[in-house]
């Protein structure tokens, strides 16, 4: 399962900057230009034990749809399906009056044996035209008119058979099945109603029918986050590591709890340039219909497995060009700009794979104010 994230920049907090203090008598002799940060803006970074979890909003869509149109003209004779229902692939939902169809085939059962006993007929003929030809008893012509009579009665046999498939055909068509499981809409005709075939004067079709089980959620994730979790997952493959396996549940209006849970199905073929971002299918079981397409759900994942990560707020962490940085105090209290590679958002703080260590100080607070190489005066919280 892949890793994944939703990039948010991180939030910015100014602070209004503090005066160093000092004796006032003395400020020439000083000429402390350090800026004063309070111990209270700055966390520790440790390693903790997390799982890590993400959300983000998705839209339900069926995995399959159809819109089923009349393929024969005739009166609707009967609709076995009530508005809304679930059908099983293979149901009989519609039956159109068959006697025209009926008609048809049954012609088109008699020109092939007809067909066939000309063949036969034409058939002996012909036989009997290669035996008497050598010997004379039957001229060049009346040979050629046998040999012709042969096979163009054959020939009378596939018209006759394609005929008759094509009435087997739309006899059949007299009868419509679901195409597969799913739940359907309503009827936009009544028994009674005389259809015609692929007819613009009745565009409507005959119903809508949307396979619901399983069924799809979409949303569109931000290219920053698609491409970190790609590169994690080959990195970790690389590197002969197992990918962190995803648990994936929904969250309905109302703060409902979806009671099953999902897999990740597929990444879009595409992304949409102009907003940045790539479409992310998972799939989820809806074996009671309650999922219906172009519902909007919110999307949950939360690591199988625990693993170790620095993790450090939100807050912290700014972004630009070069991608994520947080601020840190570094040997002899000197802001150090510090580029980071963050991992799945936990609540509100970040997973950081790679560019901190344990131990080292963060800065969260003042960050509009600060910049890299500034001395700092830590001044301790009470």
């Amino acid at each position: 399962m892949y890793s994944r994230s939703i990039l948010i920049t991180g939030l910015i907090f100014a602070l209004g900057a503090c005066s160093p203090s000092g004796d006032e008598a003395q400020p020439s002799q000083t000429q402390d230009t350090r800026f004063t940060l309070p111990s209270s803006a700055m966390v520790i970074a440790k390693m903790q034990t997390v799982r890590p979890a993400f959300e983000f909003p998705g839209l339900t869509e069926a995995i399959q749809a159809t819109e089923t149109r009349p393929m024969v003209t005739a009166e609707i004779k009967a609709i076995h399906f009530a508005p809304g229902q679930m059908v099983n692939q293979g149901d009989l939902l519609v039956e159109f009056d068959p006697a025209d169809y009926q008609a048809k085939y049954a012609v088109a059962e008699a020109q092939v044996k007809t067909a066939k006993a000309a063949a036969t007929q034409a058939s002996s003929n012909w036989e009997r035209a290669k035996e008497l030809k050598p010997d004379g008893y039957i001229s060049e012509m009346q040979f050629d008119e046998t040999r012709a009579a042969h096979d163009t009665t054959r020939a009378a046999i596939a018209s006759a058979e394609a005929d008759l498939q094509r009435a087997r055909l739309d006899l059949e068509r007299t009868k419509v099945y679901a195409p597969f499981s799913g739940k359907i809409s309503r009827p936009n005709y009544a028994v009674g109603t005389y259809v015609v075939s692929q007819s613009a004067v009745q565009p409507q079709p005959l119903f809508e029918l949307v396979q619901v089980d399983p069924i799809y959620v979409k949303s569109a994730l931000e290219l920053g986050a698609y491409n970190r979790a790609v590169l994690l997952r080959q990195r970790l493959a690389s590197e002969g590591k197992e990918i962190p396996e995803m648990a994936l549940t929904l969250e309905l209006a109302g703060n409902q709890k979806y009671p099953y849970s999902g897999t990740f199905e597929s990444w879009d073929n595409t992304s949409v340039s102009s907003m940045g971002t790539i479409t992310a299918r998972l799939q989820f079981p809806n074996p009671d219909g309650l999922l219906l397409p172009g519902q909007n759900v919110l999307v949950k994942g939360e690591s199988i497995d625990a693993v170790d990560r620095i993790i450090v707020p939100q807050k912290a962490v700014q972004i630009d060009q070069q991608g994520h940085f947080v601020l840190i105090v570094a040997e002899g209290d000197v802001v150090q700009r510090r580029n980071i590679e963050v991992g799945i958002r936990v609540r509100d703080q970040w997973s950081v794979q790679q560019g901190l260590a344990e131990g080292e100080r963060i800065i969260v607070d003042g960050l509009q104010t600060l910049r890299e190489g500034m001395s700092l005066n830590i001044q301790d919280a009470g």
